[in-house]
């Protein structure tokens, strides 16, 4: 017996991965799309939802999710339980289209609290009047049946709000380097970091749920040395978090080393507008009224963020440096701070970066009051890393070749026989992309520095 009830969801474009600087390999670079919106509706309202589906498709989003749509809908024989679930854990936001049947429905609340539990947004939109304290009642509602051109300017509003921060599109300077070798990528890498979509859209998930639920709680990336976690949240989490300007206000990052209190108060005193105060900002972090001094920083933070509502996020990179580097005063001040932030200020979240091995160490350290909300990130699979262009080229082709497109060597990292930072100083000392990119401008590399010396690279050999 099927219950009364069914779902939608819109999904955005299937270029969700990376913006190539070469056009033509632009098909190559496209993967799963990820679903945006999820309508949530009663089964008795199928009209209404064909109706929004339609009125959707008519402003540009074509791509919807209905489950009696003949073609993109629940497929015969397939779970409809499962494949509903499915598509509300990979969505960015819910919306309710709020009437007395939904509200009788108890698929349609299950479906509400899960994307609530998960951290989505939720756009209530009704279109009926309905009794005080009917759902969601904490949230601005939209009220369709009122005024249906402020009703419609709103939703595509936000729907197109919530489509900029997703689709990941940022702009790149081709002057960059695509792969930076054993370092990892920053914010201005963000165009040409793929491959972590999923991820990413669960990490920022889970510090949604922190910001909705005003939860007391560090967020962790853990993993192993080398399995990316500096790249996802420089290049992965903070890039897109910026857009999302109504709601979040994140700082630049910060990286323990030997005076951790020294870089949290710089990171702060930079966002307050005040960077030339972070010697003496540190030193009253380690007096006696740091509580009193840090809230004091913090409300200047808050007055510079474009949304009096924006959640503070605080990342902390290479959180094992913590344990190790510093002094233990440091470090155990570094901790008091941390439970200060977490404990008396609703609006900061943190997430820190931390090598597994390094958790008991956490764990282990007193002072903490506030508990830990633990993502594990993986290495990242083989096969979500696209194959632009056959990996085995000649060594006329990156070598000799007077001229090439600059997107000929964007994904220079699926090359198995030579290290891509090597194989990008070799070609851009040959001119190959990068405009004749200078060797000496990417000397940290052993390839650099034999190409300084007027010599050829021994991997270029492995051609």
């Amino acid at each position: 017996m099927r219950y009364p009830r069914r779902g939608a969801f819109l999904r955005k474009q299937p270029n969700d991965l990376v913006r190539p600087v070469d056009t033509s390999l632009t098909s190559q670079f496209v993967a799963r799309p990820m679903a945006l919106i999820f309508i949530s509706h009663s089964n008795l309202d199928r009209s209404t939802a064909a109706q929004m589906r339609d009125w959707l498709a008519t402003q540009g989003i074509d791509s919807v999710f209905l489950d009696f749509h003949s073609e993109s809908g629940v497929y015969p024989g397939e779970s409809w339980e499962r494949r509903l679930y499915d598509e509300v854990s990979r969505c960015s936001a819910i919306l309710l289209i709020l009437t007395r049947n939904w509200l009788e429905s108890k698929w349609c609340f299950a479906e509400y609290t899960q994307c609530r539990a998960l951290g989505k947004l939720v756009l209530p939109v009704q279109f009926e009047a309905l009794p005080a304290r009917s759902v969601a009642n904490d949230l601005q509602h939209i009220r369709w049946y009122s005024d249906l051109t402020l009703a419609q300017e709103r939703l595509l509003s936000q729907i197109h709000r919530i489509a900029l921060a997703s689709q990941s599109h940022f702009d790149w300077d081709p002057r960059r380097p695509p792969y930076p070798g054993l370092l990892s990528f920053q914010a201005e890498d963000a165009a040409i970091y793929y491959g972590r979509n999923s991820e990413i859209q669960q990490l920022i998930e889970r510090l949604n749920v922190n910001r909705l639920n005003r939860t007391r709680k560090l967020v962790l990336l853990l993993g192993a040395s080398g399995t990316g976690k500096s790249s996802l949240i420089r290049a992965g989490i903070l890039p897109r978090l910026r857009w999302d300007t109504a709601y979040w206000a994140p700082l630049s990052p910060i990286r323990p080393g030997r005076t951790p209190v020294l870089e949290l108060a710089r990171c702060l005193a930079l966002a307050s507008g005040y960077p030339g105060d972070a010697e003496k900002f540190a030193a009253e972090l380690l007096s006696n009224d740091y509580r009193v001094h840090l809230g004091h920083y913090l409300d200047k933070v808050r007055r510079l963020a474009d949304s009096a509502f924006a959640q503070m996020l605080i990342c902390i990179d290479q959180g094992e440096e913590l344990f190790h580097l510093p002094r233990e005063a440091q470090c155990a001040r570094f901790i008091k701070l941390l439970s200060c932030m977490l404990t008396e200020h609703d609006d900061v979240t943190i997430l820190m970066g931390l090598r597994s091995d390094a958790l008991h160490d956490l764990q282990s350290r007193g002072g903490i009051d506030f508990d830990l909300d633990e993502y594990f990130l993986r290495f990242l699979p083989i096969e979500r890393i696209p194959m632009p262009f056959d990996p085995v080229r000649s060594r006329k082709t990156l070598l000799d070749q007077e001229e090439a497109p600059v997107g000929g060597l964007t994904q220079v990292g699926n090359l198995k026989r030579c290290p891509a930072e090597v194989l990008w100083v070799t070609a851009g000392a040959k001119g190959i992309g990068m405009n004749r990119a200078s060797p000496r401008h990417y000397s940290w590399t052993s390839a650099g520095r034999e190409l300084e010396r007027g010599r050829r690279p021994r991997c270029a050999n492995n051609l």
